[in-house]
C-alpha cells in the first residue's frame, strides 16, 4: 500500500489513535544509496500533562499542547512540521527539510 500525504490534523488524530502502545521514532536523512539514522527512541506513547492540564491555558497553548507527546521519557512536538506528511498503515513520517524525516511507528498489529 503506497503512503497517502495527509494534513497535521489527521496526523495528530492518527497519532492519538495509538496512545498507550509502544512505538519507535526515527530521526533520519534520506541520502542515497542509504538512509542515515541520526536518532531513535523507543516507550510508551502518551501525552505531555501539565500542572492545570491542557485545557486551562490560552487558545495557542492548547494547540501547542495538542501536538505535544511523549515517547518513554522523551518529548516530541509535531505541531509547526511544514512539511510533507506521509501516512501508512503502520507510522507516519514529517518531512522537516531537504531530505531530513520523523518517522513515528507502532507495532503491525495494532491497525
Amino acid at each position: 500500500m503506497e503512503p497517502e500525504t495527509i494534513t497535521i490534523e489527521q496526523a495528530l488524530l492518527r497519532i492519538n489513535d495509538h496512545l498507550g502502545e509502544k512505538v519507535h521514532l526515527e530521526l533520519y536523512i534520506e541520502a542515497h544509496p542509504m538512509p542515515h539514522s541520526v536518532l531513535e527512541l523507543d516507550g510508551e506513547l502518551s501525552r505531555i500533562h501539565t500542572i492545570e492540564g491542557a485545557g486551562s491555558g490560552d487558545e495557542e497553548e492548547r494547540d501547542f499542547l495538542a501536538a505535544a507527546y511523549m515517547i518513554g521519557t522523551h518529548a516530541i512536538h509535531v505541531g509547526n512540521v511544514t512539511g510533507p506528511i506521509a501516512c501508512a498503515p503502520h507510522g507516519i513520517a514529517f518531512r522537516l527539510s531537504g531530505d531530513v524525516y520523523m518517522a513515528l511507528t507502532w507495532a503491525r498489529d495494532s491497525v
